[in-house]
C-alpha cells in the first residue's frame, strides 16, 4: 500500500517548479493562484486611493459645505470674546446689505441674513481667499452657510443673546487706556433716557458695569447707538448686554455704586463719597489728557 501511494506522488526534481498553489490545485481541486505580485501592488494601490476619495471631508475652514443648501444666512463661527453686533456688521457689509442680525456672544456665533443670497454667497466666497481671511479684532472667524435658518425673523435680533431685553444693560469697556468714572458713563447714557441706578466694579481684569434706565425702551436705544462705540478717541469701547436681571440693588452712594433715585444713601466704609456730579467738560479735564483727547466722543455728539 505504501509503494502505491509513492507511485500517485509526483517525485519532486530539483527543476521543479512544485509549489503550495500546485498542490492545492492538485488535492483540493481549487484553481491556482495566477495573479502576479505586480498586479497585487497596484490593486492595493487603487484601493487605498478610493478610500481617501470616499473619505468624508471635514468643514472646518471657510469652506462652503455641500451638505447646506446657499441662503440668505450666513453663519459666522469663532468670534472674539465680547463682540458687539457693530463689528459683525462692518464685516459683512462689505458685501451687501445686512437685513438682520443674531449676535450669540456666550457661544462665539453670529447669523447674518443678507438682502439676497448673491450676496451671503459673494461674503463667504470672498473670504476663502486664504489671503483675505474673515478678520475681528485679530481673530480669523470661520464663514458658511447656515444649516439652521434660512432667514430671521424680525424679532430674533432682540433675543440675540438668549434673553428678553431689561432695563438694566451689562457694560464692559475693552482697551481701557483712560479712567471711566461713574459720573462719565452717566453723562453717556443719560442721553437716551433717564439713568437710575449704576454700579461699577472690575471681573478678570475687565472694567465693567451695570446699568439701570428707567425702562426697557431707553435701555434698548441706548444698546442699539452704543454698542461698539468708544468713549474716547481710540480707546474705551463699549461692549453692551442686556443683563439677567431687572433692577440692580444699590446699598452705598460712593465713586463705585450710586443710586440717583435715593441719594441719602450712605456712602459706605470702604469707599470714599461719591462726590457732586460734574459736568462732561469737568470730568474730561480731570482726566488730565493732552486737550485733543479730552473729548467724549459720545457725549459732545462727536
Amino acid at each position: 500500500m505504501l509503494k502505491n501511494i509513492e507511485n500517485q506522488t509526483s517525485p519532486l526534481t530539483p527543476g521543479s517548479k512544485r509549489n503550495a498553489e500546485s498542490m492545492l490545485q492538485q488535492y483540493a481541486g481549487a484553481p491556482a493562484i495566477s495573479q502576479s505580485t505586480e498586479t497585487l501592488a497596484s490593486d492595493t494601490q487603487s484601493d487605498c486611493e478610493n478610500y481617501a476619495y470616499k473619505k468624508p471631508r471635514v468643514h472646518g475652514d471657510n469652506s462652503i459645505s455641500d451638505k447646506v443648501n446657499p441662503s440668505k444666512v450666513v453663519h459666522v463661527r469663532n468670534l472674539p470674546h465680547d463682540t458687539s453686533e457693530t463689528e459683525v456688521m462692518h464685516l459683512a457689509e462689505k458685501h451687501g446689505n445686512v437685513t438682520n442680525l443674531i449676535l450669540m456672544r456666550n457661544k462665539r456665533q453670529a447669523f447674518v441674513e443678507m438682502l439676497e443670497v448673491s450676496q451671503a454667497t459673494a461674503f463667504i466666497r470672498f473670504h476663502q481667499n486664504p489671503m483675505l481671511p474673515a478678520i475681528i479684532r485679530g481673530h480669523t472667524v470661520q464663514l458658511q452657510y447656515s444649516a439652521t435658518y434660512s432667514e430671521l425673523k424680525p424679532g430674533q435680533r432682540s433675543h440675540a443673546n438668549g434673553m428678553k431685553p431689561t432695563p438694566v444693560l451689562h457694560v464692559n469697556i475693552d482697551n481701557l487706556i483712560y479712567p471711566i468714572t461713574l459720573h462719565i458713563l452717566h453723562s453717556v447714557f443719560s442721553r437716551f433716557g433717564v439713568v437710575e441706578k449704576i454700579i461699577t466694579f472690575t471681573k478678570n481684569g475687565q472694567f465693567q458695569s451695570l446699568i439701570q434706565m428707567s425702562d426697557v425702551n431707553s435701555a434698548q436705544a441706548a444698546k442699539q447707538e452704543l454698542d461698539g462705540k468708544m468713549i474716547f478717541t481710540n480707546c474705551c469701547v463699549l461692549r453692551i448686554d442686556f443683563s439677567k436681571m431687572i433692577s440692580v440693588n444699590v446699598k452705598y452712594n460712593n465713586d463705585k455704586s450710586r443710586d440717583f433715585t435715593n441719594p441719602d444713601l450712605p456712602s459706605g466704609d470702604e469707599s470714599s463719597p461719591c462726590p457732586p456730579a460734574m459736568s462732561l467738560p469737568s470730568a474730561a479735564a480731570a482726566l488730565q489728557l493732552e486737550p485733543r483727547q479730552r473729548h467724549c466722543l459720545i457725549c459732545w455728539g462727536r
